[in-house]
């Protein structure tokens, strides 16, 4: 399977996508040897890509704010997605922007059947969590939400499925059963999960 065949088996299974990605261009230029390049968003901004068996990785070539990424290791199964769709915010913008083109829902449900359909299925997916990090949300808003979490509820278990990781693997069917899943750094400054698929 080619990327657009994930974006469009993608698009059946959920009716309609929102993100501004051009699946088709992105698949014609790797599918004739073009493994990293750039190509024209929706909202018109040069979209930086790197595409192999094993991983995509998109970022904006204006601003290195906006990533998305996502790779598998093929023996274990095992999948990380970077998910950087907004900014962070900063000392003019009290609140992040969100990029026009990217949606981490499509784009880790795109590259979830990618990856099943180049012979690599994905059994678990490892998030980790930063408190300082890269200065990226989407390491840091996990962080805050497992944190904020704890100030009702000890049940690291339920903290981490209601993250927003958390909720978002859950749609595809992975979550956090136990709390041998979640490791904890001893100064608290790392969290890390793994969502297993549910059979």
């Amino acid at each position: 399977m080619q990327l657009s065949e994930a974006f469009r088996g993608y698009s059946i299974q959920e009716g309609s996508v929102s993100d501004g990605i051009p699946w088709d261009e992105l698949d014609r230029l790797v599918s004739t040897g073009f493994t990293q390049g750039e190509v024209i968003t929706k909202s018109g901004h040069t979209l930086s890509f790197d595409v192999a068996p094993y991983s995509v990785r998109l970022t904006d070539a204006e601003s290195s704010d906006y990533l998305m990424e996502g790779d598998i290791e093929p023996e274990s199964g095992v999948a990380q997605f970077h998910l950087y769709t907004r900014s962070p915010a900063d000392s003019v913008h009290d609140i992040p922007k969100y990029h026009p083109d990217f949606h981490a829902e499509s784009f880790v449900g795109i590259v979830l059947l990618y990856f099943e359909c180049q012979g690599y299925p994905v059994s678990r997916i490892h998030s980790r969590w930063d408190a300082w990090g890269s200065g990226h949300f989407g390491t840091q808003s996990n962080y805050a939400a497992f944190r904020r979490g704890l100030i009702n509820t000890s049940d690291i278990v339920s903290i981490a499925r209601s993250t927003p990781s958390g909720m978002l693997y859950n749609r595809f069917g992975f979550t956090v059963n136990s709390r041998d899943q979640i490791s904890i750094s001893s100064d608290w400054s790392t969290i890390e999960v793994l969502f297993e698929k549910e059979m």
